[in-house]
């Protein structure tokens, strides 16, 4: 065990398990709600089948931890802004999906009086802000890297107003596995996020960042296609949760993309970000 530890991974392999294992998380995660899920439960059915999903989701989470604790870090920079063009894209279509979430959830809001669907909006709104500023601040189109620290906490606290949503419903049972995978995919998004705030305040952790990176492509990728595939079986009456698999899939998907720079070592490691050359330069 000792030796094995001992090891230094490359970041590419990493990066490589991580987008492995969300294809067949969302192919397990599927096949799990259309073959092996009890409406009437709403919880899938108690045999083998359903241990091994839950051994293979903890299972790979446990995997991306350890082995991002035992990469090597040369080579292993992460930098927030949008400098290359698939982060861009990606950073604005996550800013359309927020934006188009944040407008649904105030119509929502007109129907329904709720204070926390009024909130997700708002947060929804300072969400798509945060994720355009990643594209806009290489082009120097915003105002400082406060600003962008700031619209990602905010960001944060919209990630963590989801769960705290959905964990409170009464409506949908505690131990449902809609329920349950977008919680913890939320969660791996709303870390995610941290690390890119972290990078932007200067303290980033390129190995906290690579594992939580890839946790929140697997689970992302899990929960989304696993929610689609349970709303087929069993219609989902909540837009909420719609909305909430649509925002942790368009986190997974920046994540994706920043695991696929890191895996192709795209970015120098001496080569100072560009963070770092804008505040030299000021």
């Amino acid at each position: 065990m000792k030796n094995i530890l001992s090891r230094r991974f490359d970041a590419g392999a990493v990066a490589v398990t991580a987008a492995i294992a969300a294809l067949l998380g969302a192919i397990f995660g599927a096949l799990m709600m259309l073959l092996n899920f009890d409406s009437g439960i709403d919880y899938f059915k108690p045999n083998a089948l359903t241990v091994i999903f839950i051994i293979f989701c903890v299972g790979v989470i446990l995997w991306l931890v350890l082995a991002a604790r035992v990469t090597r870090t040369d080579k292993l920079t992460f930098d927030p802004c949008a400098e290359r063009r698939a982060e861009g894209v990606l950073s604005i279509i996550s800013a359309v999906v927020a934006l188009a979430i944040g407008v649904i959830l105030f119509v929502v809001y007109f129907k329904e009086r709720g204070t926390v669907t009024l909130l997700g909006a708002v947060f929804a709104v300072l969400a798509a802000f945060y994720y355009l500023s990643l594209f806009t601040k290489e082009r120097r189109l915003t105002p400082s890297k406060n600003i962008l620290a700031l619209s990602g906490f905010a960001t944060v606290l919209w990630y963590i107003l989801l769960v705290v949503y959905m964990y409170l419903d009464v409506f949908v049972t505690m131990n449902s596995p809609v329920k349950t995978l977008l919680i913890f995919a939320l969660v791996a998004a709303m870390l995610a996020t941290l690390s890119d705030v972290r990078y932007v305040i200067g303290r980033g952790l390129p190995r906290y960042s690579l594992a939580v990176n890839g946790i929140n492509l697997f689970l992302g990728c899990t929960a989304f296609v696993s929610t689609l595939a349970c709303h087929i079986v069993s219609p989902i009456s909540d837009v909420h949760y719609l909305l909430a698999a649509l925002a942790s899939l368009s986190a997974a998907a920046v994540s994706g993309v920043r695991l696929y720079s890191v895996a192709h070592g795209a970015q120098d490691p001496d080569e100072p970000t560009s963070i770092d050359t804008e505040e030299k330069g000021s």
